[in-house]
């Protein structure tokens, strides 16, 4: 199990409405990925709380969990994505992207470890970074429509992000309840 460090920032009544929307799910909701996973699943809000993996989960009906990896890649989630706990059931939600923006990374072997374990992956594609629609989303929705796997094109959400890269936290939850309505956990 991993270290009880979940932070939660922000009203609680932002945290109940979000625990609200996935408590009907059956498995864990996950989150893994980048330094967007780790401010849309309001495990940080700091843009660059640590260079190494981050855990977390909370004591609420719906079992969350984070693993998320402040500037990580794809690459580095081909070695790390099978040793997180993921379940038969489980909703995996990947941000990747945003570091490797005009690249062309193969989201093949994580998709794959997902799927192994009879979860439901649902890959988050990067936000416009500085203004720009970059190669990687583009490129990871076409493997991804290959292996059948679902793609959230959150460049359609036209986040609002003080840095260019980092949603602002009121744009951070409004890219998480697009992103759980798409998956069928909304209102």
């Amino acid at each position: 199990m991993f270290p009880a460090i979940f932070v939660w920032s922000g009203a609680a009544a932002a945290v109940g409405w979000f625990l609200y929307l996935v408590s009907s799910r059956k498995g864990a909701v996950i989150f893994v990925g980048d330094s967007q996973a780790c401010i849309v699943s309001q495990l940080t809000t700091d843009k660059n709380p640590s260079r190494a993996f981050l855990e977390g989960e909370t004591n609420a009906d719906v079992e969350i969990r984070v693993t998320c990896k402040i500037g990580s890649r794809v690459a580095d989630w081909n070695k790390k994505i099978d040793a997180v706990k993921i379940d038969k059931g489980d909703t995996v939600f990947v941000f990747l992207g945003s570091n490797e923006f005009d690249n062309q990374p193969d989201p093949t072997t994580i998709v794959r470890s997902i799927l192994r374990r009879g979860a439901r992956p649902i890959w988050i594609g990067p936000p416009r970074i500085r203004g720009g629609e970059g190669r990687a989303p583009a490129f990871i929705a076409e493997k991804l429509r290959k292996l059948g796997v679902a793609f959230f094109d959150s460049r359609k959400l036209d986040l609002q992000q003080s840095d260019g890269v980092h949603p602002t936290p009121e744009e951070a939850n409004r890219w998480r309840a697009a992103v759980l309505s798409a998956a069928g956990m909304g209102e």
